[in-house]
């Protein structure tokens, strides 16, 4: 039986590599550099959570011993699967992975940068981000913000979403990037949980103006769902 746990991890140098090709490859979030270049050469920046953003893309979480915070980044999947990995054995040793073996794991081999430029993007249906602003009147279902808005999927396309009105909210922008990642939840019943109060000031969704625009409960149960997998 093997009793090591295993966990992803950067270097300096691997984790400056990984900012300077998310900017190069358009991905969404990416670390400023210059709290990388204000660590110690020799930090470890230990991956905390991974989870699959897009189907040929991770997104990372890190801490940074300096900040409060936990930081994001996207990577392609041959970074991802590339990075050294720690062992921690039964008797409390960090094992780090030596140098070899990581460069192994490289398309490329040591101190050769690459990029990873591979998109797959769904089509939307021309008319979604109509129906769901008129559904609901141009306004954020939650602040009532009238721009800038996005029509966004309660079950992402990515996992099977449609492009329905019973699968489409209308948020603002600050909601939608807190609704995507769970740190505002809506429950089957229109109820919002939060992970601050800061976050959000009321108790419950507003719905469209007439019912057969109502949001399916089921897609709020399977958004919530695909949150607690990651």
């Amino acid at each position: 039986m093997n009793e090591d746990n295993e966990t992803k991890y950067f270097t300096k140098t691997l984790l400056l590599e990984a900012i300077n090709a998310a900017k190069r490859e358009g991905r969404r979030c990416i670390i400023p550099k210059d709290l990388i270049m204000a660590c110690d050469d020799d930090f470890i920046f230990v991956v905390h959570r991974a989870y699959f953003h897009n189907k040929h893309e991770m997104r990372l979480s890190l801490a940074i011993d300096f900040t409060p915070q936990i930081h994001m980044i996207d990577v392609g999947m041959t970074r991802y699967n590339s990075l050294p990995v720690s062992r921690t054995d039964r008797f409390g040793n960090i094992l780090f992975e030596n140098v070899e073996t990581t460069t192994k794991k490289r398309p490329y081999g040591a101190g050769r940068e690459f990029e990873e430029k591979f998109r797959i993007k769904p089509l939307r249906k021309f008319n979604f981000r109509k129906m769901v602003l008129d559904a609901y009147e141009s306004k954020c279902c939650i602040c009532d913000v009238g721009a800038p808005l996005v029509a966004a999927h309660i079950v992402p396309v990515a996992k099977g979403g449609r492009d329905t009105i019973d699968n489409g909210i209308l948020l603002c922008k600050n909601h939608d990037h807190l609704f995507e990642f769970g740190q505002i939840q809506i429950t089957p019943d229109g109820e919002i949980i939060c992970e601050n109060d800061s976050l959000c000031s009321v108790d419950k969704m507003r719905y469209p103006y007439a019912s057969h625009l109502y949001p399916l409960p089921d897609n709020f149960r399977r958004k919530i769902e695909l949150l607690n997998q990651k």
